[in-house]
């Protein structure tokens, strides 16, 4: 008889592990990297003869033993037996947490140039003085403006014949020079300017030139018009 060096139990010669603990009694170690036996309910398969085989390595074992003298592995069918801690199946490890990613910045927002004002409106420029187009008296250097018309009359007004013209030359010496009630039309075509005598008593010049009655002469900045013997010089600036 043998003794068992872990548990003192008494066990057969020949053993090579104890049938009450499972510990190694001939000087053999258990497997480098032994493997976890099935619950102990699970019963080793049996095969002829009477014997049964160790579930683990297929050794053949006598019946009723409770270790595999081979590789040490469990034979016992009671649901109530002790597993050795060889056998005992390993305890649950929780997973590792997931390491959190690695920071990353996050972009930053695309550049937004600040909103320009809108530009002002510019107010609307008055038309400096002298710009519309006028006929300036020679001898007095007095302007005057014509009306915003195609078809402007000078002449000379006159109430007992009622004659009222555009432009009336009486305070300008019209009667002493000569000037007729309708004397002339100037007028606008296409954006051209003319002038036209109206058959006058004394006549109509342009540029010392004397024009014929009822013909429109085109007219340009500068000219000079002589009505009788009133001078006279046409501006559009």
């Amino acid at each position: 008889m043998i003794r068992c060096p872990r548990c003192n139990t008494e066990l057969p010669d020949g053993v090579s592990f104890c049938d009450a603990c499972g510990a190694p009694v001939r000087g053999q170690m258990p497997p480098a990297n032994p493997v976890y036996q099935p619950f102990a309910g699970a019963a080793p398969a049996p095969v002829t003869g009477g014997q049964m085989t160790c579930p683990v390595c297929g050794t053949p074992v006598l019946a009723g033993e409770a270790f595999c003298d081979n590789c040490g592995a469990a034979l016992l069918t009671d649901p109530g037996a002790t597993l050795s801690h060889a056998t005992q199946p390993p305890p649950f490890a929780a997973p590792a947490p997931a390491a959190p990613p690695p920071f990353a910045p996050s972009a930053p927002p695309p550049f937004a140039p600040a909103p320009q004002p809108a530009a002002p409106v510019p107010a609307p420029v008055a038309a400096p003085a002298g710009t519309r187009p006028r006929l300036i008296v020679v001898s007095s250097r007095a302007e005057l403006p014509l009306p915003a018309r195609d078809d402007i009359i000078v002449g000379r007004e006159d109430a007992q014949s009622n004659s009222y013209p555009d432009v009336d030359l009486n305070p300008h010496g019209g009667l002493e020079q000569g000037v007729s009630r309708r004397h002339a039309r100037i007028s606008r075509r296409n954006g051209q300017w003319y002038v036209e005598d109206l058959n006058s008593v004394n006549g109509t010049l342009l540029n010392q030139k004397r024009i014929p009655a009822n013909s429109p002469q085109p007219l340009q900045p500068g000219d000079h018009v002589m009505l009788g013997r009133l001078g006279l010089t046409f501006e559009t600036v």
